[in-house]
């Protein structure tokens, strides 16, 4: 049932149906959760589905500042629910059993201490699974009947199951019309950085021990996600388009964007990560 809503083949009202005409049929011989599942009224299939459901790994809800409504200048107080990184773990590997191989770890941490800086760092001692944190921004809906979601979501790159949708944890969305940006997403990243601060010495924020240490090695997500989560000053609106070279949208552009030779002109130009910090992230968002 689950599969089926989650992969868009029906929804929660169809399924609802199908669970109270399934318990009507079998006379009392079906499991607990789905007999308690088919004896709501339907009245209120969102509400009743996520009362029947019991969640592995439950969020915390964390206040943050968001628009009254989409064409609103009010902002208002509103708490959203956000999934710990820490939870997921414990679920993930004391509860079904997940196994990321020792040997696989060693691998990826000789390989990003071969090729990358960073890694080499003295509290990065080739024992941490690595994590990966995602943001993406997306439409729905048709029409004038249309909403756009912010997720952010987690994954671990040494874990690839069959199926791509079950690798990817979704620890919170926003309605991106209503999102104030940073004022928005700082609170929400927050809660996210504590837990996975503490994970990162194995650890959960109550002290209790974690299955692993877990580092984060990954930051991906879309152009606006990455916009809107960083208050990047250069985007696709002004002249200089990217954060990583000195590209530029502009009829005298020295490095044009529009270059598209073999070796273009903004390809010499690579931003270090100095740069960055100092002059592509707003200083009050660092």
């Amino acid at each position: 049932m689950i599969d089926n809503i989650a992969s868009a083949d029906t929804s929660i009202g169809k399924e609802m149906r199908t669970a109270k005409s399934s318990v009507k049929d079998a006379g009392g011989s079906l499991p607990a959760p789905l007999v308690k599942l088919g004896s709501y009224s339907g009245a209120n299939n969102a509400r009743d589905f996520e009362r029947s459901m019991q969640l592995p790994a439950e969020p915390v809800m964390v206040s943050t500042r968001v628009k009254a409504k989409v064409d609103s200048t009010m902002v208002v107080e509103e708490k959203i629910p956000v999934l710990l990184p820490h939870r997921v773990f414990l679920y993930l590997f004391n509860v079904l059993g997940l196994l990321i191989r020792p040997e696989d770890i060693d691998q990826y941490w000789q390989h990003q201490k071969s090729f990358c800086t960073w890694a080499s760092h003295n509290d990065l001692d080739g024992k941490h699974v690595p994590v990966t944190i995602y943001g993406d921004t997306a439409r729905y809906g048709q029409g004038y009947d249309q909403s756009k979601i912010t997720g952010c979501f987690m994954s671990l790159p040494l874990w690839r199951p069959k199926s791509t949708r079950m690798s990817q944890w979704l620890l919170f969305s926003v309605d991106a019309d209503r999102s104030l940006g940073p004022e928005t997403l700082n609170p929400l990243y927050l809660a996210i950085v504590e837990s996975l601060n503490e994970a990162f010495h194995g650890r959960t924020p109550e002290g209790w021990p974690l299955p692993h240490k877990f580092s984060v090695t990954e930051i991906k997500g879309d152009w606006e996600f990455h916009y809107h989560t960083f208050q990047l000053r250069r985007y696709w609106k002004t002249r200089w388009v990217c954060w990583r070279c000195h590209a530029e949208h502009h009829d005298n552009a020295a490095h044009s964007c529009y270059d598209f030779d073999d070796h273009p002109a903004w390809e010499a130009t690579p931003i270090s990560s100095f740069y960055f910090l100092a002059n592509i992230v707003k200083r009050d968002n660092i």
